[in-house]
């Protein structure tokens, strides 16, 4: 969020540089503290490439990240088959608390009836609030599991390179960023 607000208000900057500077006869008085503004483009362009309108990163935002994210989406749709075919395999289904697949500690796993948690193979990862139902990661899944979780891994550290990478460009603008909130606030009172 932070990284667009900053974003937002330097292209606040430029427009209304641009503006002032446009109307040289009209705002003569302006032109001094317009010209001192900054456009910063190098900062401005990456940060608008990279976030979309709901302030999330852009499948576009790095060469890699995009072909990360579906790498994720691709093993939560196996996933999703893999537990969905899981549910009716005779060795699992008599033993359901109920027929759904659910998360637990970020893994994927089925309600198994307490009095039957030996009888599916696989890792508990809880238990309901009544004791009644014990969450299962059968071993089918664990291996696909992992995998999920390492992509979704690299995901994340893929997302927060490029925010580093983009709080750099900004930290390296710093000076410049400072004068052109100094000039808006200025240019604030002197409309005010």
């Amino acid at each position: 969020d932070e990284l667009v607000e900053m974003g937002s208000t330097l292209l606040t900057a430029t427009r209304l540089r641009r503006h002032i500077l446009a109307r040289v006869a009209d705002l003569p008085n302006l032109v001094p503290l317009a010209s001192d503004l900054a456009e910063l483009p190098e900062v401005t362009g990456p940060i608008s490439d990279a976030f979309d309108e709901q302030r999330k990163l852009k499948d576009s935002a790095s060469p890699a990240l995009g072909g990360l994210r579906s790498r994720v989406n691709h093993l939560l749709a196996e996933l999703g088959r893999r537990t969905d075919g899981l549910l009716s395999e005779a060795h699992i289904e008599p033993y359901l608390m109920d027929r759904f697949v659910t998360q637990r500690e970020e893994r994927y796993v089925v309600p198994v009836r307490a009095d039957a948690r030996t009888r599916v193979r696989g890792i508990v990862h809880g238990t309901s609030a009544s004791g009644a139902t014990v969450f299962v990661e059968p071993e089918e899944i664990i291996d696909l599991n992992n995998r999920l979780k390492l992509a979704q891994l690299e995901v994340a550290d893929e997302e927060r390179r490029i925010l580093a990478e983009l709080s750099l460009r900004i930290e390296q603008a710093a000076p410049r960023i400072a004068q052109n909130l100094d000039q808006l606030a200025v240019l604030d009172l002197i409309d005010g």
